[in-house]
């Protein structure tokens, strides 16, 4: 499993199609950025890191970091399971949301998550496992319910940085 999680074993095989049971501890903290600081009440995703969940800041920025109130039961999709590629990248999500490959919803994420989260729901998964640039979660449930809110860190964007220079 250790492996699986080498930056050098998750972008080689672009391709990856192993589905590999995966959890996240009780106490872990996972962070999500985005532009207010309201904490979703929908599906959402979390990054491992501060710096993964800043890059989706455009404008005003809040960083909100989750603590997990419990294990997470997630799913993980090894190699570059996330990019945007028509055909590949993509095919064991859509053969485990759909039962069928559908290239022409790669950029289709809402209704791929959807569709995950419904597959997922009665195994008791918590959400996936996928890489596009860096490893993130897609949480399949409201976030307060098995995490609690640690803080929010209100952040200049980069946007905003860059535009002080």
């Amino acid at each position: 499993m250790r492996a699986h999680f080498k930056p050098s074993h998750l972008s080689v095989p672009l391709l990856g199609h192993n589905l590999v049971p995966a959890t996240i501890p009780a106490g872990t903290i996972l962070y999500h950025g985005r532009t207010n600081d309201h904490v979703p009440d929908v599906p959402e995703w979390l990054a491992f890191d501060f710096e993964h969940a800043y890059l989706f800041c455009d404008g005003s920025c809040y960083v909100i970091s989750l603590q997990a109130k419990r294990d997470l039961r997630l799913l993980y999709f090894d190699g570059s399971s996330a990019a945007k590629i028509r055909d590949g990248p993509m095919d064991s999500q859509d053969i485990v949301a759909w039962g069928k490959l559908q290239p022409d919803k790669f950029f289709s994420e809402r209704e791929r998550i959807k569709a995950l989260c419904d597959w997922g729901k009665p195994l008791g998964l918590d959400g996936f496992v996928r890489m596009e640039f860096h490893l993130f979660v897609f949480h399949c449930r409201q976030l307060r319910r098995p995490l609690d809110v640690d803080h929010t860190i209100t952040a200049r964007s980069c946007n905003a940085i860059s535009r002080m220079v």
